[in-house]
């Protein structure tokens, strides 16, 4: 209360200093006395400036005559200067009307309008001018008047454009940050719900650019819809301005502070249309002192939270607040008589809390994208960490599959050499056991021991090959032989589709197969010829073959583990299938591949 106080003085005493020099008092073009007319035509001389108030809010009008002494009069005409006047003001000289501003704008309490008033040459004489200065007053509650300056337009601009400057241009600022404030509160709100913040803030400066819509501009009908309930939306900024401060304390009432803006508005609206009081009488002796008390109650919520904590953001708003409220009192005090003439401030200190609402509002945003950039710094040293973990786990996890395809390979390994060498050294072991001759049968058993063996290093050796380099391998070491036992082989691949990239399982398991077929033809089927072939089966499948003719028909026996059945699960493993047809004079061993499984 004591800053309230201390800023009221010294309003006070910057006001009266700036409206000495804007009304040119002391000025020798001054006039400061005038004869008033009465409306009920009662005339005596008064001492401007001069502040009144109509009985019962009715349109009243009161008349002053200035008398303008002059010795002659200037080519250029003469200018009549009156920086403040209300409500509606009329300039007659000679019974010629010079000035009406019946278009000046709408009465405001805490404003006063100023005008500078041509008079033509042709109008004066030299010598005594009688100006009659007619003040139509209601129903706003207040009229007033200032003293009058006359002289040339050189002479006056001056003080006349500072004035306009401090009246209209500060207005026109001051409304333009607020709708700006207005739809930047909103969006953020829409945008983010959460923050009711914003929302107040929206709500608080679209009242007050709605409350000042009609300071600035006149003459359309929405303008002045709005400004006929203006009565209503001034109390409505300050509920949203206290609700404004309780979202910066943090404190939960947004429904409370809804409900008490709904009910204040049918309040009003009942009062006003029910009981036909006038909009200005609710307005100064209701809505403004309702919005004082709410600005009041919201320094009061703001000071006990700046204490508990003082946030610089509290603190400026506020400074703000009790800045509005500082001035607004002031200029209350002018129009209850209190002080004395003085210039209107409360404009100036709305100006300075909506900079530092401002001011707040971009260090509110600016603290949120410090924290998000804060949490971003956090959330990127976890998901480093986090990355480094999962680095760490496909290394062990490289390792362990690693280690399991190398165990894999040696099973694979192991698996084929004990069904090819090892079951041919154990048949070369157990005929080297017999009492009689066996020598070709082992020399036969070696060679075809050595032939697995090297078909295995073979697989081994190259890493993905295609199927063409793979059955040529097949037939270097399994068909080449057989062709120096006198045997016709007859190899045709020429219609098998190009397939690459056959893996070492794959390329095993086929060429195991292929080998199993010519051995099992030999050795069984007396063949005089063999006939390898690979065609294409359907749009999705290969075929090889391997059949044998010319000797006794082949049964599907199974010796030492490569047999029919060994056959049958390597094709398995490949997602194909083995057909065994016999015939009269041999039999047919039909490998079906799947396309997708090998290509």
């Amino acid at each position: 209360m004591l800053w309230i106080l201390v800023l009221l003085v010294g309003f006070s005493m910057l006001g009266q200093a700036v409206e000495r020099f804007l009304t040119l008092e002391g000025a020798d073009q001054s006039i400061d006395r005038a004869v008033m007319e009465l409306p009920d035509g009662t005339r005596r001389e008064v001492t401007l400036p001069i502040q009144w108030t109509p009985q019962d809010g009715q349109v009243t009008t009161r008349a002053f005559e200035i008398d303008l002494v002059l010795d002659e009069v200037p080519d250029e005409g003469l200018f009549l200067y009156l920086p403040y006047f209300e409500q509606r003001l009329r300039v007659l000289l000679r019974g010629a009307m010079l000035f009406d501003s019946r278009i000046a704008g709408r009465w405001n309490p805490l404003d006063r309008s100023t005008s500078m008033v041509f008079l033509p040459p042709n109008h004066l004489r030299p010598g005594s001018n009688t100006v009659r200065l007619s003040v139509e007053v209601g129903p706003a509650p207040l009229g007033s008047l200032s003293p009058v300056v006359f002289g040339s337009l050189d002479q006056l601009r001056g003080v006349y454009h500072a004035r306009g400057f401090l009246r209209d241009s500060i207005k026109q600022v001051l409304f333009g940050m607020q709708a700006v404030l207005a739809c930047i509160g909103l969006l953020l709100f829409a945008l983010r719900p959460s923050d009711q913040t914003f929302g107040w803030l929206g709500l608080t400066m679209t009242f007050a650019s709605l409350a000042a819509l009609g300071t600035i501009t006149t003459g359309f009908p929405l303008v002045d819809a709005i400004q006929n309930k203006v009565y209503i939306v001034v109390p409505l900024a300050g509920v949203a301005l206290f609700g404004f401060a309780l979202s910066l304390a943090e404190f939960r009432l947004s429904r409370v502070v809804l409900t008490a803006l709904i009910t204040l508005a049918v309040v009003l609206l009942v009062v006003r249309e029910g009981l036909g009081v006038a909009g200005p009488q609710i307005g100064f002796y209701f809505s403004l002192p309702f919005f004082l008390f709410c600005v009041l109650a919201s320094i009061g919520i703001l000071t006990v939270v700046s204490i508990r904590d003082p946030r610089p953001e509290h603190v400026l708003f506020l400074f703000g607040l009790v800045l509005l409220v500082a001035g607004t009192a002031h200029d209350f005090a002018i129009r209850l008589f209190i002080l004395s003439d003085a210039l209107f401030v409360a404009l100036f200190s709305r100006f300075f809390t909506v900079t530092a609402i401002t001011i707040l509002i971009v260090r509110r945003l600016v603290d949120q994208a410090r924290s998000l950039d804060a949490a971003a710094i956090t959330l990127r040293g976890r998901l480093r960490e986090k990355e480094e973990e999962l680095a760490a786990a496909f290394e062990r996890q490289q390792k362990l599959d690693g280690d399991r395809i190398l165990s894999e390979e040696r099973a694979r390994i192991t698996a084929d050499l004990h069904d090819g060498v090892a079951g041919h050294l154990a048949t070369i072991v157990a005929l080297s056991d017999r009492p009689d001759d066996t020598t070709p049968d082992i020399k036969r058993t070696a060679r075809n021991a050595l032939v697995d063996l090297r078909m295995v290093m073979d697989a081994i050796a190259f890493r993905g090959g295609s199927m063409r380099y793979y059955l040529g391998l097949f037939r270097n070491r399994c068909v080449e032989p057989i062709e120096n036992l006198g045997i016709d082989v007859t190899w045709s691949m020429t219609r098998l589709p190009e397939i690459e990239h056959l893996s070492q399982e794959q390329a095993l398991n086929i060429m195991r197969i292929l080998q199993e077929a010519v051995s099992n033809a030999v050795r069984h089927g007396n063949p005089d010829q063999i006939t390898i072939t690979g065609a294409p089966e359907g749009v999705d499948r290969i075929r090889l073959t391997v059949t044998n003719s010319g000797g006794t028909p082949v049964q599907a026996v199974d010796s030492g583990g490569m047999g029919l059945v060994n056959m049958r699960r390597r094709a398995h493993a490949l997602g194909g299938s083995v057909d065994f047809i016999k015939t009269n004079t041999g039999a047919t061993l039909a490998l079906s591949l799947p396309l997708a499984q090998v290509a």
